[in-house]
């Protein structure tokens, strides 16, 4: 990293995180594992979709659960879409360094797998309870916690998930040097967020602080630090002079709480105004956030073939055109979606 640095304001960050992210200009049709590079969380039902729709031409309804793609429990225990190619980049990349810890991981590795004899539905028992008896460094260092998910997650175990059930499919074990998979994982995350440092990956990745730090000096001298308003951290080296040359972002964009990294707790779009989310908050269903030219101006939510958008902010004709007919593309089964403009909560 030596001296070298970059500084930036953060409109800059902002405009550069969305373009990182293919929510500036959608990517080819079928071009899924390039949108998935950083992983899509799926925890909220299909926020995945969502994501790929903002980032992909010409998506379907079922493109979430498309071959090149896989459904896991990494990292921080929560349900991802990533790229299958890449299964061992996000579950490797998260297991901890400390040596007893990961020794006793592994035999839980192997008894989940042996658990998971054949694709089944989850059968209702405490996640946890399926392990049997947890080594005693487990239960003391991972704290309780899903040490279910974390360990299929290591074991390689794929999932899916449709907001009813949850299969346990077979799997073999994984074949990645772990200390590779982490750095790979640290640099997805700075491609996607940067600049960040090593706490805030301890946060995305829910990794340990010691284990964080260590992988960011793995991969010092791709780095280059990043000051300025826009907040200090660091970037891929590749990544800075797109950085420090970010334009502004034209369009709309339906992005999904849960499942869009740029709508994580404390990134720029939804730390720019705490509002948003206070005013997309029930009574009524809000799934995520409305980006028209990099500003939040709506929310929206979906159920069934209805998709509903709250203003937030004053829309021209222009505005409430393009978002409404990105609303009317939405990759919904059967007739084109009903969009309907809500006046208040």
């Amino acid at each position: 990293m030596g001296d070298e640095h970059v500084v930036v304001g953060p409109s800059q960050v902002l405009w550069h995180r969305l373009r990182a992210n293919h929510l500036a200009a959608r990517l080819p049709a079928a071009s899924l594992v390039p949108a998935a590079f950083a992983g899509l969380q799926d925890s909220a039902p299909r926020a995945a979709l969502t994501a790929l729709y903002s980032r992909v031409e010409d998506i379907g309804a079922s493109d979430w659960e498309h071959p090149s793609l896989v459904q896991t429990w990494a990292p921080r225990g929560a349900v991802f879409v990533v790229p299958r190619s890449d299964l061992a980049v996000f579950a490797l990349g998260i297991a901890p360094r400390d040596s007893e810890a990961r020794a006793a991981l592994r035999q839980l590795e192997s008894r989940a797998r042996d658990s998971i004899a054949e694709p089944r539905k989850d059968d209702g028992r405490a996640e946890n309870d399926r392990l049997g008896p947890l080594p005693p460094v487990v239960a003391q260092r991972m704290r309780g916690g899903p040490i279910w998910r974390l360990v299929c997650a290591l074991a390689g175990v794929q999932i899916r998930w449709d907001a009813r059930s949850t299969q346990l499919l077979p799997s073999s074990a994984l074949e990645m040097d772990e200390e590779e998979a982490r750095r790979e994982l640290a640099r997805r995350f700075l491609r996607s967020l940067g600049p960040a440092g090593p706490a805030r990956f301890v946060r995305w990745a829910a990794v340990s602080t010691t284990d964080a730090k260590v992988t960011f000096d793995a991969i010092r001298d791709e780095l280059v630090e990043v000051r300025g308003t826009g907040g200090a951290g660091f970037v891929l080296a590749e990544d800075a002079e797109r950085l420090e040359r970010a334009k502004p972002v034209s369009g709309a964009r339906f992005v999904a709480f849960g499942g869009d990294p740029v709508l994580q707790p404390a990134e720029q779009i939804v730390a720019a105004d705490r509002s948003h989310r206070k005013a997309a908050l029930p009574p009524w269903a809000c799934t995520g956030l409305v980006l028209l030219d990099s500003d939040v101006v709506a929310a929206w939510g979906r159920s069934q073939g209805r998709v509903t958008i709250l203003p937030l902010a004053s829309l021209d004709h222009r505005g409430r055109g393009e978002i409404g007919a990105e609303a009317q593309g939405f990759p919904l089964s059967g007739d084109a979606p009903d969009v309907v403009w809500r006046t208040g909560r």
